[in-house]
């Protein structure tokens, strides 16, 4: 028998993007870090975010009605 590991998607609701309804960077830049993650540089494939974990759909703004299914 073989089993499949279920992971229900999880989104934050205080992110924006620039190219969203929110129209700027929001949360994605650390606030202790300032200087350190500047979302809008992409470095390897990625945007500069102060994640441990990147979002497998990409950076997304929860004011964007798509994500309301997530949420």
């Amino acid at each position: 028998m073989q089993r499949s590991l279920w992971c229900p998607p999880f989104i934050i609701p205080w992110y924006g993007t620039p190219w969203e309804p929110t129209g700027k960077w929001k949360q994605w830049s650390s606030f202790k870090f300032p200087e350190r993650y500047h979302p809008e540089k992409i470095v390897d494939g990625r945007h500069q975010i102060a994640s441990g974990d990147y979002p497998l759909i990409g950076l997304y703004d929860t004011s964007d009605p798509i994500n309301d299914m997530f949420v």
